[in-house]
């Protein structure tokens, strides 16, 4: 019964992803429509002056493409992961990428088949965190790397995290907000009430301060997310008197 609830709570919540790459892909699929694969790995890479020295915790393992031969300039490899876990239409991408050598191609990230982060060259012999937010509900993330004119060019990728981060609804919300204001408004007092005051109260209806406007996007969120939880209990009673 513990792990239904789990479950049920991480549906209803919206998934957290996350990736270290330690014991294996975390699901990650090597896309057949490439030229090469990405391959995980522990220490540093087998070619010098190129690569990472460890992964981004210094003891574990990475996902990185190996650029040295047969691979030749233009050749790409693929890492799909699945949006499938994931219950949310606004997410947060993070992860860290090292992009040292000579010769480093490109690294490019697309959610949902459109491009949305893209670095070429050499980035320095560091790892370099990559986050970003996208508005729209994940089916999938596929990291490109691509080779470089010469062998000096791997590219690692570690410590990936897909998070709902609870992002405005959109068009939805606005109205929620608009139909709020309304109501508070019609249920203002409308008479003994100081002219400047009044004016006052006005100028904050039609223009809210912008953190009041975030809260009002928070206690919305949070409304949400409180339905979603009764929905879980309900499925829980059910669950237990079956």
């Amino acid at each position: 019964m513990l792990l239904i609830f789990a479950l049920l709570v991480n549906v209803a919540f919206g998934a957290e992803f996350t990736c270290n790459f330690d014991k294996d892909n975390c699901g990650g699929i090597n896309r057949k429509d490439d030229k090469f694969d990405w391959s995980r790995r522990a220490g540093s890479t087998p070619s010098s002056g190129t690569g990472p020295p460890s992964d981004h915790g210094g003891n574990g393992f990475y996902a990185y493409i190996e650029t040295s031969s047969p691979r030749r300039q233009g050749d790409n490899a693929k890492l799909e992961f699945s949006g499938k876990d994931l219950n949310s239409d606004a997410i947060r991408i993070s992860f860290y990428y090292h992009m040292f050598g000579a010769n480093v191609g490109s690294l490019k990230v697309f959610v949902n088949g459109q491009q949305e982060f893209s670095k070429s060259g050499s980035q320095g012999n560091k790892w370099v965190m990559a986050d970003f937010k996208v508005q729209k509900r994940l089916t999938n993330i596929v990291f490109e790397g691509v080779r470089g004119n010469r062998w000096q060019g791997d590219i690692a990728i570690d410590d990936l995290k897909i998070v709902d981060y609870g992002g405005g609804g959109g068009e939805e919300e606005e109205e929620a907000m608009d139909v709020v204001a309304a109501r508070h408004h019609q249920q203002v007092p409308q008479h003994h009430h100081h002219p400047h005051k009044h004016r006052l109260h006005q100028h904050r209806l039609h223009h809210p301060h912008p953190h009041r406007h975030r809260l009002h996007q928070h206690r919305l969120h949070q409304h949400r997310l409180h339905l979603r939880l009764q929905q879980v209990v309900v499925v829980l009673v059910r669950l237990q008197g079956s």
